[in-house]
């Protein structure tokens, strides 16, 4: 390839990162709550709460049953989340465990974890998992006193949204992952057998 095909893609090329750079943003922007509000908008959601068939919380509510976590694989490193293999986050603006993800848009991108019982806690310490009262009234999962959610546009296995705006996924062991560089996928002179 010449030199002048080679620089007729690279704009092509810029415009194509900077909008997969702007939609990925904008997929993980959080709220313009302030933390420690407690805004009196009524957070809903309709989104999946991670309940052990899968079941979707309605508005304002909690899925029937206990919720049960389990120890998740992502691009970094293992992960708490739940049976249905999405991973669970934690927000730097609740490091207090005010709840400040209260208003629509913020819970449309990150639906809380919500439960009226905590099943299986995975590898933690059930005693640091509870359930702790939403400005809506809902309960919602926290672990340490951090409330929970999960990352709307996530898939199973997937941290679309580790380290964006203070949003990070939670270690087994329940400490904060700051790991903002995904491991590599193993090829396959990885693999054994090859």
């Amino acid at each position: 390839m010449s030199t002048t095909s080679t620089s007729r893609w690279r704009p092509a090329v810029a415009v194509v990162l900077v909008a997969l750079v702007g939609w990925s943003a904008s997929a993980c922007g959080s709220s313009t709550t302030e933390s420690g509000s407690t805004a009196s908008t009524t957070a809903t959601t309709g989104a999946p709460a991670g309940g052990p068939s899968g079941t979707a919380a309605t508005p304002g509510t909690a899925p029937a049953g206990p919720v049960d976590l389990v120890v998740v694989s992502t691009p970094y490193g293992d992960a708490i989340g739940t049976d249905d293999g999405l991973v669970l986050y934690t927000w730097e603006a609740e490091a207090d465990g005010t709840v400040a993800c209260v208003d629509a848009e913020c819970v449309e991108k990150w639906p809380p974890l919500l439960a009226d019982a905590i099943g299986d806690a995975g590898d933690l310490d059930p005693m640091r998992v509870t359930l702790i009262e939403r400005p809506d009234g809902a309960t919602q999962v926290a672990i340490d006193g951090r409330p929970v959610y999960h990352m709307a546009v996530d898939e199973p296995g997937e941290a679309t949204c580790q380290g964006a705006e203070g949003w990070w996924i939670l270690n087994p062991d329940g400490t904060t992952n700051t790991n903002e560089t995904p491991r590599p996928s193993p090829t396959t002179a990885d693999l054994p057998g090859y």
